[in-house]
C-alpha cells in the first residue's frame, strides 16, 4: 500500500512519470494488438493468445485506447493496480513463450 500511495501522488504530481508510464502500456497495447490479429485483413491471432488464455490480451489493448484516445479517464490507481499485479504475470508469460520459440 506505501508504494501505491507514492506512486498515484506521483503520477498525479508529475508529468513526465505520468507520460512515461502511460507510454509504456501505449506500447504494450500495440505489440498486443499486432499479435491479436486483424480479422478484416485476415490476419489469425497469433499462437501465443491461445497458449495463454488466462492473460487478458484484450484488456491490455483497451487500456492502451484509454490511455491514448480518453487519457481523460486515466485513474492512477488503476495504473497502479495493473503495474502490481497484472504486468508481472503478463512478463512471466512472455518470457515464458519466447523460451519455447
Amino acid at each position: 500500500m506505501k508504494y501505491s500511495t507514492a506512486f498515484i501522488s506521483a503520477f498525479d504530481r508529475d508529468r513526465l512519470l505520468a507520460d512515461t508510464v502511460c507510454y509504456r502500456f501505449i506500447v504494450i497495447g500495440e505489440g498486443i494488438n499486432a499479435l491479436l490479429g486483424n480479422p478484416q485483413s485476415g490476419l489469425a491471432p497469433a499462437a501465443i493468445i491461445d497458449r495463454y488464455p488466462d492473460i487478458d490480451w484484450k484488456g491490455y489493448a483497451a487500456l492502451r485506447n484509454i490511455v491514448t484516445h480518453q487519457y481523460f479517464r486515466l485513474s492512477p490507481d488503476k495504473i497502479w493496480a495493473a503495474i502490481e499485479s497484472e504486468l508481472p504475470v503478463l512478463k512471466k508469460t512472455v518470457v515464458a513463450a519466447l523460451q519455447l520459440a
